[in-house]
């Protein structure tokens, strides 16, 4: 049986590590060409040597996406997002980031709106708490006091895992939703809902 992403190259961002490289692993385990990109150079080329000794088609390019000349869109946009882009916090810079997380929400809107005449999809996925380096330098390590309380405030009361999350990117970059753009597709242990 073909993977879900046969024949198809994506392009990950932030893939030297977390949930960038989770979904880089996955999609080349289904079949895609995987191009990761990041500013972490060492550790993007080493997930991409370790996709391609599993026997999965990888290359690294070093990427910064906030110069506009290293990128251009195409097929399936998916914007990593935030469930903060939604939700109110304090302390820590949390204004901020909820607001920089609810403006990529609507410029994944607007993307989906400029870019749909050329059929291409364009969708933001909101994470809430999961368990990452990024999670790992801003709260301490898993069992700390700051991410234990993190993990209540899901019904579940666990952090979610990478790979949790690039099968959640890897449904919106495959044809099986060819129907949305535009969409937020939250996955936070229900964080969200208190």
């Amino acid at each position: 049986m073909a993977g879900r992403l046969e024949g198809k190259v994506v392009i990950v961002t932030g893939a030297a590590r977390g949930m960038g490289a989770a979904e880089a692993r996955l999609f080349a385990s289904e079949g895609a060409a995987v191009v990761l990109a990041d500013v972490r150079e060492q550790l993007g080329i080493a997930v991409a040597d370790e996709i391609a000794a599993a026997g999965g088609l990888a290359r690294f390019v070093a990427m910064d996406v906030a110069h506009e000349d290293d990128w251009s869109r195409g097929g399936s946009i998916v914007n990593v997002s935030s469930v903060m882009a939604f939700l109110g916090g304090e302390g820590g810079g949390a204004a901020a980031y909820g607001a920089s997380k609810g403006a990529l929400t609507t410029l994944t809107k607007g993307a989906a709106m400029e870019l749909g005449r050329d059929r291409i999809r364009v969708n933001s996925l909101h994470p809430g708490n999961v368990d990452t380096p990024l999670a790992l330098e801003a709260a301490g390590p898993p069992g700390s006091a700051a991410r234990q309380a993190m993990a209540r405030m899901s019904p579940f009361e666990r952090e979610g895992a990478s790979e949790e999350l690039a099968a959640a990117a890897l449904f919106l970059i495959s044809d099986e939703s060819s129907f949305m753009t535009g969409s937020e597709m939250v996955v936070d242990g229900g964080y969200a809902i208190h």
